[in-house]
């Protein structure tokens, strides 16, 4: 990959990937669908439901922000 020496390219993927994991870490939720749904007072499908509608997916761990 380009003229660099094989040390710096490797220190710069390393750090776009650093970069691109802690900005996809602000898009994940915090919070689960059961603690949403305690804490309002709804049942968890409904909390879930909202969730998806404000833009939130869930891999099968984590909602996070699309």
């Amino acid at each position: 990959m380009g003229r660099r020496p094989e040390e710096e390219m490797q220190a710069i993927i390393d750090a776009i990937a650093a970069d691109l994991d802690s900005m996809t870490k602000k898009d994940v939720l915090t919070i689960s669908a059961n603690e949403l749904a305690r804490e309002y007072g709804i049942q968890q499908n409904t909390a879930c439901d909202i969730l998806r509608d404000l833009g939130f997916e869930f891999d099968g761990a984590y909602w996070y922000k699309v």
